[in-house]
């Protein structure tokens, strides 16, 4: 058998899932429960429903996490303002905390905390030299606060100490991309691969490849 990815000592993978590829706002068409992207809920429903073991840990970090339920509420407010002006109907705003968390324990998604508080200084550096996350134009500003956040989390979880070979990260925005992001990652972790991916097709065609090969590094056997 011959091996397409080099994970000299891995047992596992991680699946990071940006804003993005999990939940967009404005085609948000239900307040309760929450229903994420549709490729997203697919992939999720298609995993459940495997006959055989499934590899892979999956996260949205704290940050993302927050920003759907901020979302999710924003939406409300505006919806809820036109449906009760002309309908006359008071509307309770659903609990969106409690329905993202439900989705996320159902799905075996876990939440990647936010930075420790030590942290702090490295992201003022970051904002002052405006490096990657902060992605103002022609980098003039310091936007870019929230993946700043995201990206603080995902490098600073201990891959080593959880034998994890990869992380994808699924994301469609480009800044994540950026030579200088991949460096910063393999600096602090040179022996755990970075992937990234823009939708889910795309890392649905890997994931089968990684499959395989986790089986027979862990003598898994599965039609």
């Amino acid at each position: 058998m011959v091996l397409k990815t080099n994970l000299p000592f891995c047992h596992d993978f991680v699946v990071i899932i940006d804003t993005n590829r999990f939940f967009v706002s404005d085609k948000d068409s239900s307040f309760s429960p929450f229903f994420p992207h549709e490729d997203c809920e697919n992939f999720f429903t298609e995993r459940k429903n495997r006959p055989y073991v499934s590899f892979g840990k999956y996260f949205i970090t704290e940050m993302v996490k927050q920003e759907i339920i901020q979302q999710k509420k924003e939406q409300f407010e505006i919806r809820y303002k036109k449906e009760a002006t002309y309908w006359h109907l008071d509307i309770k705003q659903p609990d969106f905390e409690k329905d993202l968390n439900d989705y996320l324990i159902n799905n075996h998604i876990e939440t990647l905390p936010y930075p420790n508080e030590n942290i702090l200084s490295k992201i003022i550096n970051r904002a002052i030299e405006k490096r990657a996350p902060f992605e103002g134009k022609e980098k003039k500003s310091d936007k870019g606060f929230k993946d700043v956040i995201s990206w603080e989390s995902i490098l600073n979880y201990d891959y080593e100490r959880n034998r994890i070979g990869v992380v994808f990260l699924i994301t469609h925005d480009g800044v994540f991309g950026k030579d200088e992001i991949k460096e910063e990652f393999y600096l602090k972790h040179p022996s755990v691969k970075l992937e990234i991916y823009k939708d889910w097709q795309e890392f649905k065609k890997q994931e089968k490849i990684i499959h395989a090969e986790l089986s027979a590094q862990n003598n898994i056997d599965y039609s």
